[in-house]
């Protein structure tokens, strides 16, 4: 039998704990006197009740027995004041109070024989710990353990990493222990930690990253700043975006290796992720290839399926496949993830994206749906303003295109897409007749993201129409370069906007800087 509570699974045939899949090495009588919790959460279990069932036929004082329940919170990151799994219930006993999911290895063996899998990704962890004071004053002390806690609320922008509580991580404040050590204690993967010296009027900052599993450290920083108006400055936030960066470059430096073939793994959906935000056509073609192998393989997953729905989508957006071909078989893909499970964000968020090139009023709907489920995805705030700017409306774009970027940093989607919030405001100013303002963002759009084809529609676009022949013609030639197949007639067909005066200044754009 294997429970599944909170972050953590146990394992009862293997004898194992684990949280966000590392392992949590126990004592044999504190995995037995856990599992018989969890087993028993039903009901209190006495005292006497756990003596017969841990300690049969031997004499145990109250002391060992005390001793075995502070060791099994601890192992779940519960304690005796919080009670939080392990409750105690006075002169009564205990009781397990968490909420459990039971996986029956019978029900999953059967699944295994059926060669279908269900996939769970487990996200990369972090703890933040204290930020050491060496300057030695009381003040400074106080400003190292504000800037802790505010890094690790940082973090919280997240959606794919998750970070240790603070009071976990506080734990080991002005405590020397092995890194690898308080990696297995606190089941995380990667260790932050740093110093702050005050030096006339000058705060010093050198934060590094430890790789919990090895100890070795793999990047660090250094940051000066004057200490008044420290944390008004938003470090926090410009820290643990440069850490995000990090874990997902050592995610994709990982997905290279074997555990990158592994549809299961995070390091698969890393090496899948890196492909798409290449905007490469062979390596989104070798993505798609990827992806729709795993589902043929019967692997179960949500995520896989969402994944190859915008990998799908944005070889339309990107000019490589025809929308009438490609966004059936997008959709299909996301009917599959949906069923799977109906609360995935991505899902919502990649039927958005493939009704945009299908019907733009249509995509409103599950984009919002999308960052209702997780506000904090940048590509849902970049893919809304797509969406109203296809449909025909400017207004809310530059808001929703600025709150795009302000998450990207977080956002794994977001990688390798930083030209389209200007891109997606060059469309708004298609819209509205700003031109000339059109025309810096869709220019700013490719200096950003080179490779991103719909910026160079835009500059050719807001070029002719700005009267600005000779900017739009040449534009258009590197446009062809990057696009072959672009037509007036393949605008017709590809890049229909909903109001016909938009479409119709389109074309008329396109047709005078030269395309036929």
């Amino acid at each position: 039998m294997r429970y599944r509570f909170e972050n953590f699974l146990l394992d009862t045939d293997k004898r194992e704990l684990h949280r966000f899949g590392q392992l949590r090495p126990l004592e044999p009588q504190v995995f037995d006197l856990l599992e018989y919790l969890i087993a028993s959460r039903d009901r209190v279990v006495t005292r006497d009740d756990i003596f017969s069932v841990i300690w049969p036929d031997r004499f145990v004082s109250d002391g060992a027995l005390s001793t075995r329940i502070n060791a099994a919170r601890r192992a779940v990151d519960d304690d005796g004041i919080a009670q939080r799994l392990i409750r105690t219930i006075r002169t009564k006993g205990f009781r397990f109070v968490g909420d459990v999911e039971e996986i029956n290895h019978a029900a999953a063996s059967k699944n295994t024989e059926n060669h279908s899998t269900s996939i769970h990704f487990e996200r990369p962890s972090i703890a933040v710990l204290p930020l050491i004071d060496l300057s030695g004053k009381n003040a400074q002390t106080n400003l190292a353990d504000a800037l802790t806690e505010e890094i690790i609320t940082s973090f919280a922008m997240s959606d794919w990493m998750s970070v240790a509580a603070r009071n976990s991580s506080f734990e080991y404040k002005n405590k020397v222990v092995e890194a690898r050590r308080i990696s297995q204690r606190l089941g995380v993967r990667y260790l932050l930690e740093g110093s702050v010296r005050q030096s006339k009027g000058q705060v010093h900052l050198i934060i590094r990253l430890i790789d919990g599993v090895t100890g070795n450290q793999i990047w660090s920083e250094r940051y000066n700043d004057k200490s008044v108006g420290l944390l008004d400055r938003g470090i926090d936030n410009t820290i643990a975006a440069a850490v995000v960066h990090q874990v997902y470059l050592a995610g994709r430096l990982c997905a290279e290796g074997e555990m990158g073939k592994n549809p299961g793994s995070w390091e698969f959906i890393v090496r899948i992720l890196s492909m798409m935000n290449s905007r490469l056509r062979s390596q989104v073609e070798t993505a798609q290839n990827l992806l729709e192998a795993a589902f043929k393989h019967d692997i179960k997953s949500a995520t896989i399926y969402s994944l190859f729905s915008f990998a799908v989508t944005l070889g339309v957006q990107q000019g490589w496949q025809r929308r009438c071909d490609a966004i059936p078989v997008a959709l299909r893909a996301v009917e599959a993830a949906l069923a799977l499970n109906p609360e995935e964000p991505w899902a919502h968020l990649a039927l958005g994206y493939a009704q945009i090139w299908h019907e733009p009023e249509e995509a409103v709907l599950p984009i919002e749906r999308a960052l209702k489920l997780n506000p904090k995805l940048a590509m849902g705030h970049y893919l809304l303003a797509l969406a109203l700017a296809r449909a025909g409306s400017a207004q809310g774009i530059s808001e929703r295109a600025e709150l795009g970027r302000a998450l990207s940093a977080f956002d794994l989607l977001a990688y390798g897409h930083q030209g389209v919030y200007d891109n997606v405001r060059a469309s708004a100013c298609l819209i509205t007749g700003q031109y000339n303002d059109g025309i810096e963002f869709a220019r700013r759009a490719i200096a950003e993201s080179p490779l991103l084809i719909p910026a160079y529609r835009q500059l050719v676009a807001n070029c002719a129409l700005a009267g600005r022949r000779a900017e739009a013609k040449n534009a258009l030639a590197k446009l062809k370069c990057m696009s072959p197949s672009i037509s007036l007639d393949w605008i017709k067909q590809e890049l229909k906007w909903s109001r016909a005066a938009v479409q119709q200044s389109y074309m008329e754009a396109f047709r005078a800087a030269g395309l036929s």
